[in-house]
């Protein structure tokens, strides 16, 4: 990946480690692995640059559960919208294939329909 040339590059490539980093610490940890200092060194940031990017850790734990609530919305939609498919046989399988497609925000999803004391969590329920 070339380095971003502009300022504006700049912020949309360091807001986009933090939310890779994000997405890894929930998949791996859950919500509570959210911590500034650990993403921030993930993302190769200082912790005070964090702060540029998101108002605060809910915020960016916001941001995840969005993400991964929306793919299983485009799931959902996919298995409703599909002619001549049952929902009910076919959920399974094709939730299982795009898991194997994007590991991490099913990871995410799972660790945060379980996570129920995260704010989050209702984001993810809903």
């Amino acid at each position: 990946m070339a380095a971003p040339g502009t300022r504006a590059e700049q912020k949309r490539h360091t807001r986009a480690l933090i939310v890779a980093a994000g997405r890894h610490a929930v998949a791996t940890r859950g919500f509570s692995g959210l911590v500034v200092r650990e993403l921030s060194r993930e993302a190769g940031i200082v912790p005070t640059a964090f702060y540029r990017h998101f108002e605060s850790v809910d915020a960016l734990a916001t941001e995840i559960a969005a993400g991964a609530a929306e793919a299983l919305g485009a799931l959902v939609d996919d298995l409703v919208a599909g002619p001549g498919s049952d929902p009910v046989v076919d959920w399974p399988g094709r939730a299982s294939a795009a898991a194997v497609r994007d590991p991490q925000t099913w990871s995410v999803l799972a660790r945060g329909l379980v996570d129920t004391t995260h704010a989050d969590h209702r984001v993810l329920s809903a």
